[in-house]
């Protein structure tokens, strides 16, 4: 994910650096959206469960915390209730886990959640001392589900209605704003692509999810250079889950459009067991 920070950032800057780009499993909608995102979830949790102090708060992960011995002790305490289930995706669902279907593969339970409360907790925490404090914000957010997502909710027993009240009644934050500079500085995009750029992405990837893609492609679209952007996806279930043919496929056919100019169509990349056509969730937040 990192690397398709960078990989991003060339595109836009890299004027004949390279013929083609191919940010696979991308934080396209930016880091600070992404973080964003992903502190919804951290409200979700502290409204539902009540975050421990050593963990921080939502808004600001605390300096000193450690996965291993103060979050993941915590969370063994609580996925394994069968009632609690509905409580953690609806934690997904809020943060913008999403994929091709409102319910989770039973096989990323609960992988999914250890990995995103790590990047959540200590990995934030990381991120917040190189950006010189907390730079996430929730003051343009508005916390919604689809009838779909509450419905689905509801078979789980999980009344969805009175916790996004909640949510959008809490306090609201918005981050240092010189640590939300750093981290716009070095992570955010302004879709004026140079060359070519393909896209990959796992359906199901919860750490970095599908729906970046849709807000790339706005981006993209909104600079005037949609020409130069194919967006690909993958049936794979987990971030970067990529078959090494669907790999080979991929560049061989940013290297062909790079060189003749031709964009590949979306029956050619189906051919290699991409999908072009398929469309990501929405990115749900400013």
């Amino acid at each position: 994910s990192l690397g398709s920070l960078a990989t991003a950032k060339l595109a836009e800057r890299g004027g004949g650096l390279f013929d083609g780009y191919l940010p696979a499993c991308g934080v396209l909608a930016g880091a600070p959206r992404a973080w964003d995102m992903g502190a919804a979830g951290m409200l979700a949790y502290d409204l539902i469960y009540g975050m421990p102090a050593s963990w921080g708060t939502p808004a600001n992960a605390d300096d000193d915390v450690d996965f291993e011995t103060e979050v993941f002790p915590v969370l063994l305490d609580e996925i394994f209730a069968p009632t609690d289930y509905g409580k953690w995706e609806f934690i997904r669902l809020i943060a913008g886990a999403k994929g091709p279907t409102v319910p989770l593969p039973p096989v990323l339970y609960p992988s999914w959640l250890f990995t995103n409360t790590f990047f959540l907790t200590e990995a934030r925490a990381e991120a917040e001392r190189r950006a010189g404090g907390p730079y996430v914000q929730n003051v343009t957010h508005t916390y919604s589900l689809t009838p779909a997502e509450q419905g689905y909710l509801a078979t789980l027993g999980f009344n969805a209605a009175p916790v996004l009240a909640a949510m959008n009644a809490s306090t609201r934050f918005s981050g240092q704003r010189s640590a939300r500079n750093y981290m716009s500085h070095y992570a955010t995009f302004s879709g004026k692509l140079k060359d070519p750029v393909l896209t990959l992405h796992t359906k199901w990837d919860t750490l970095v999810p599908w729906g970046h893609e849709s807000a790339y492609a706005e981006t993209v679209a909104a600079a005037g250079r949609s020409n130069l952007l194919l967006q690909a996806s993958t049936n794979g279930l987990g971030h970067c889950n990529f078959t090494p043919t669907e790999i080979g496929a991929s560049v061989a056919l940013l290297e062909s459009w790079a060189e003749t100019g031709v964009k590949p169509s979306a029956a050619t990349l189906a051919l290699f067991g991409l999908d072009a056509t398929s469309a990501p969730p929405a990115w749900s937040q400013p």
